[in-house]
């Protein structure tokens, strides 16, 4: 520390820590948001940027954002001015079109992060379409128009479809627009589904080509169970309607489970499938029908294709029986398609009735895929369904989880996306922080096998110079026993951007795995994995001997795993296991098992990792055990009642309270609550080096705060080349300790057992320590094992504290109560530093529902909950800077040109395939009465601007007299001027024009004299 401390009595109770510290310093700064307010809703990837938005809905206190991630920790968010959800998310060149539930459409600028324009539409909105290569985005409303606006001009196109089903159908009720596709390689040609077919509707002949409807006649299975139903004829209602990649194709899905393929050409019937089964449009007797189980709606259809378009595969959401216990997406691949103008129509219809390959690609999640998102390597066009590498699914609960494709294998966010991102695959349990030293925190980047980043596109802001502080960890705990870390930073640049998960089901492959706790090394982030079954996983920092192995572990017989011999079962039974041969084979180096132990005294109930190579575990039979990791060898196991049986008595209702370090906060006690405890758990524990009460030199110390509201001190020392363990004594509290935090007492450091101190032991340095011991009802500071220096009560309920320190002004205990406030406490005299009623209130967007994992770091950074799956990061020594204000990363990049669309082939054209161009495209929606662009508008200032041999004037003044009105009359002049020397060059050349035609005619007139005086000449 860099200030000095005012201290009386050697460090006693009278000691001023603290300084002139006072909470009404405390002013919260908004930095960050990592994660999502609300569920997760629509999905939308841009590959020319490589750029993904997420859309969500709102929430109680939020209205619906978006949010845009790129490379490393590129964020961009956009708030929704209306109070619906994100449900169409389009994203192409610098636009961001969103439309929400209440049937508005906003567009956003990604180069100014501002909302250009919003717009609604005549009418509920049911299908919305964009196209890279267009200016306009159509949208298909429930009374079966189409419309389309113009983000270009940010105006209303004239451009409007009526309802052509009910035209050309008057008896039908209603028609609403399902969806719509443009064509693949013709803008000219727009798909659309109706609920009782499909037309397709040529933009330049304003008219419908071609007409689809799919009839299943009597006695064919289609996807319907009740037999009755099959024995007629039907028109399932149509859900979807989309073009194959080259154009000759569309497929139909429909609300019964059906799809069907039907020829774009002329619109006839080719072949109509299920997921499961074939040409179910044909009848069949009725014993051959034997799967009459409902089938899932399909939720969404992408015809997908390799870098060839004529190579394609189905990728289907739903339409599976409903009563399948497995959830995933189905897959379907055609293969190479046979050549549309050579071959025969059997052909066609065999290659599309007998796909080349069915699979099911399952998932790891109970609930529904709804919708994904494909994840093309490079082309933006043919629906974003060209050569691709994965597919993000979502959920009907809000998680999304990544697929390679095609052979559906599981993607970790971790090291391939947003640490936002990683935040919903799935959502988190439970969330919490650790340190981890800036210097190995840099080195921690995981080798692995795996594909390029998916998202590349934007930069991130620059900030402040690189702190020299350890850096600040958030782990967050998800289902399957995943865990995953990242640096939430210091409000400063961050070197290390991604996240680093460890899969803990790979290692203890028992069903429903529990985590109860997770510690970490700050020096060496060795990190503990504590489960409720018993086990602790241990993993450390290394390069895998396993990397790339296909033969199985490279471990020597009688290592766990290798085989079947007597030397590994005798292994497999101790306590102690090396597991350093299940690491994952394709991690190259990464944090990697290291160590399992199972002592069999039931669920971990705390942990703690020292810096010096000692590991602590607290079990729920009231046993300790602690573990040299240099060995790794177990160095004791002793019950707690042995050292609290004086005090045990005084605590019998305290096992019922919750332990601090818990995930489970409901059910922190042991599963015998209702009635009396018999024996003392662990519930929180922290290493230290001082010296205890009544010692002559300092020792490693391990502090225990315990059920029964006990703390326990441990000593540590050398035992020759070993280390023993000792009991030092144990004091009573007034409840149960949440946090146990050893502190200088002569500066105010942090008292932990590091490096550096364990050095200075061999050296006969003495460490003067305390031990800030925080329970619910108060706190009490101590001198370990038994005396007492200060303590301190309040009414609230503590349920999080640390010790905080405010550059140049000293440290302080701050305590985040069950009221929302952070009280700051002095050190050691525990004298409360609060002067104002307002000045602690923690930010109004943590979440006051789940203050139980709301953290604040020793320099002052709080990370909790502001919204469903979002964790926000706040600064209380700031100045009231809100979020809005932070300076927002850069996500479009305008050197990136956007490829130009596909087009039809030279054969098609010369067989007489009709298209249009972009321009005629723009002119046929645009209207004739387009306006220039603004783009358009700057050019031609440019243009007569340079051709008047001046500089193009700015938009912020000029360089000659006069001012800005000045110049704008010089320009209205200079224009004035040009108009009348165009009026005479024009007349000059229509003079010009009208003697040239004079003497043509003139001309002509000779000439066919000369003939006619010619021919008559012959005749004679």
């Amino acid at each position: 520390m860099s200030f000095l401390r005012h201290k009386t009595g050697g460090g006693g109770a009278d000691a001023n820590l603290t300084g002139p510290l006072s909470a009404e310093e405390i002013m919260f700064d908004d930095i960050k948001r990592y994660g999502f307010r609300g569920q997760i809703l629509s999905l939308a990837y841009d590959p020319v940027q490589s750029l993904i938005a997420v859309g969500t809905g709102p929430t109680a206190n939020s209205p619906s954002n978006v949010y845009v991630f790129g490379a490393g920790r590129v964020t961009a968010t956009y708030e929704l001015p209306s109070k619906g959800a994100a449900k169409h998310l389009k994203m192409y060149d610098n636009r961001l079109v969103v439309v929400d539930t209440k049937y508005e459409l906003h567009h956003f600028d990604l180069i100014t992060h501002a909302r250009i324009n919003s717009w609604s539409p005549p009418g509920a909105v049911s299908a919305v379409l964009s196209d890279p290569a267009s200016d306009f985005i159509f949208i298909g409303l429930q009374n079966g128009e189409v419309v389309a606006f113009d983000l270009d001009r940010d105006l209303v196109a004239p451009f409007r479809i009526p309802n052509i089903w009910r035209q050309n159908n008057p008896k039908v009720i209603s028609a609403p627009v399902v969806s719509l596709a443009l064509h693949p390689r013709d803008l000219g040609s727009l798909l659309i589904g109706y609920s009782e077919g499909a037309v397709v509707y040529s933009i330049k002949q304003a008219k419908a080509v071609t007409t689809i409807s799919l009839e299943i006649p009597a006695g064919a299975p289609g996807a319907d169970v009740d037999p009755l139903i099959i024995k007629t004829a039907r028109h399932p209602k149509l859900t979807n309607a989309i073009f194959s990649p080259n154009g000759n194709f569309i497929l139909t899905t429909h609300e019964d489970g059906c799809l069907a393929f039907f020829s774009t050409s002329d619109g006839r019937l080719l072949t109509a499938r299920t997921v499961q089964d074939g040409d179910v449009h044909l009848p069949v007797p009725p014993s051959a029908v034997d799967d009459l189980t409902t089938k899932q709606p399909i939720y969404k259809v992408a015809w997908c294709c390799t870098k060839n378009i004529d190579e394609t595969t189905l990728l289907i959401a739903g339409g599976n029986n409903s009563t399948m216990p497995a959830k995933g997406i189905s897959l379907i691949e055609f293969g190479a398609s046979p050549n549309f103008k050579t071959s025969q129509w059997k052909q066609i219809v065999e290659h599309l009735s007998t796909p080349k390959r069915q699979r099911f690609l399952p998932v790891l999640k109970t609930t529904d895929v709804v919708d994904f998102c494909l994840i093309p390597r490079t082309s933006p066009y043919f629906a974003g369904a060209h050569d691709v590498a994965a597919a993000i699914l979502l959920f009907s609960d809000g998680d999304i989880t990544t697929m390679r494709l095609p052979d559906g294998s599981p993607i970790s966010p971790a090291g391939m996306m947003h640490v936002n991102l990683n935040l919903i695959q799935p959502r988190p349990l439970h969330l919490d922080m650790f340190k981890v030293n800036r210097a190995k925190w840099l080195i921690m980047h995981v080798t692995r096998d795996k594909p390029d980043p998916f998202f590349k596109g934007g930069v991130e802001v620059k900030k402040m110079s690189h702190r020299n502080l350890d850096r600040n960890i958030a782990y967050t705990i998800h289902h399957d026993a995943i865990v995953r870390m990242w640096d939430v930073g210091h409000n400063d640049e961050i070197d290390q951007k991604d996240a680093i998960e460890v899969d803990v089901s790979a290692i203890v492959t028992k069903p429903n795995i529990k985590i109860t706790n997770v510690s970490a090394s700050t020096a060496t982030a060795e990190m503990a994995v504590g489960l409720e079954s018993g086990e602790v996983v241990m993993y450390r920092w290394g390069r895998n001997k396993n990397y790339h192995s296909l033969t199985g572990p490279t471990s020597p017989p009688g290592t766990p795993g290798y085989g079947a011999s007597a030397a590994a079962a005798k292994a497999a039974s101790e306590p102690l296991r090396d597991i350093s041969d299940k690491a994952d084979p394709s991690i190259s180096e990464g944090l990697l098992p290291y160590f399992i132990y199972e002592s069999g005294a039931g669920a971990v109930k705390a942990l703690a990792v020292s810096d010096v190579g000692f590991l602590a575990v607290g079990y729920e039979d009231g046993s300790v055990s602690v573990i040299d990791l240099r060995g790794p060898t177990v160095i004791t196991n002793i019950p707690l009642n042995t050292i609290t049986k004086d005090s045990s008595s005084h605590g019998k209702k305290a096992s019922k309270e919750s332990k601090r370090k818990s995930i489970f906060k409901k059910g922190g006690g042991s599963p015998g609550d209702e009635g009396p405890e018999e024996h003392d758990f662990a519930q929180t524990m922290a290493f230290s080096v001082m010296t205890l009460s009544g010692d002559e030199y300092s020792s490693i110390c391990l502090h225990i705060g315990t059920s029964l509201k006990n703390v326990v001190t441990l000593k540590i020392l050398p035992d020759g080349v070993h280390y023993a363990v000792s009991p030092a004594g144990s004091y009573q509290l007034e409840d149960n300790a949440i946090e146990l935090i050893p502190i200088n007492t002569e500066t105010g450091a942090s008292a932990g057992a590091t490096g550096p101190a364990v050095a200075g032991l061999r050296e006969g340095r003495f460490v003067k320590g305390m031990l800030v011991c925080v329970m619910k009802s108060g706190a009490r500071i101590i001198t370990p094992p038994d005396q007492k220096l200060s303590s301190k009560s309040w009414d609230e309920t503590c349920i999080s504290a640390s010790v905080v320190e405010s550059d140049d002004k000293g440290v302080a205990l701050a305590c985040v109560m069950n009221n929302a406030k952070i009280k700051l406490f002095s050190l050691p005299a525990l004298k409360d530093l609060g002067n104002s009623s307002t000045s602690g209130d923690l930010p109004v967007q943590i979440d006051r529902t789940r203050l139980s994992e709301c953290r604040i770091s020793r320099e002052g950074y709080i990370t909790g909950w502001t919204g469903l799956t979002e964790i926000g990061l706040f600064y209380m020594w700031g100045v009231n800077k809100p979020l809005k204000e932070q300076p927002k990363d850069v996500v479009y990049n305008p050197e990136i040109l956007l490829p130009p669309r596909p087009t039809i082939t030279g054969m098609q054209w010369i067989s007489g395939t009709q298209h249009i161009s972009n321009d005629d495209f723009d002119r046929l929606v645009g209207g004739p009465d387009r306006p220039m662009s603004k783009k358009q508008l700057e050019e031609a200032r440019r243009a007569a601007a340079a051709q008047d041999g001046a500089p193009a004037a700015g938009p912020s003044g000029s360089s000659g007299g006069g001012g800005l009105f000045g110049n704008m009359s010089a320009a209205f002049n200079e224009r004035t001027k040009n108009l009348a020397n165009f009026s005479d060059n024009m007349a000059q050349l229509e003079n010009t024009s009208n003697e040239f035609a004079k003497a043509t005619t003139k001309f002509i007139e000779n000439q066919k004299k000369q003939a006619a005086l010619g021919f008559v000449k012959k005749l004679f």
